[in-house]
């Protein structure tokens, strides 16, 4: 599925017209809301990397690193030591 996204997103031109401008931004606005949801759903089972996500601790481009390298093979271990 993400490659097909890749591939479209490649191919994609853009008319600078205010018509597809707003289209275009209207797209991207539903794909970061996606990309929200599943960080938040991912962040919610570190309790320490939400809290100091929370806190500030954390930068919002962190906690997007650490989910996209914590795959659900390395979850558990992640939990285990993030406490």
């Amino acid at each position: 599925m993400l490659e097909d996204l890749a591939k479209a997103v490649d191919e994609l031109e853009v008319p600078a017209d205010g018509d597809a401008l707003a289209a275009a931004f209207g797209l991207r606005s539903r794909l970061d809301a996606a990309l929200a949801a599943a960080v938040a759903t991912r962040v919610a089972a570190m309790p320490a990397t939400w809290a100091a996500w929370r806190d500030g601790v954390l930068s919002e481009g962190q906690v997007e690193a650490i989910v996209a390298n914590v795959s659900e093979a390395t979850a558990d271990t992640y939990a285990a030591h993030e406490a």
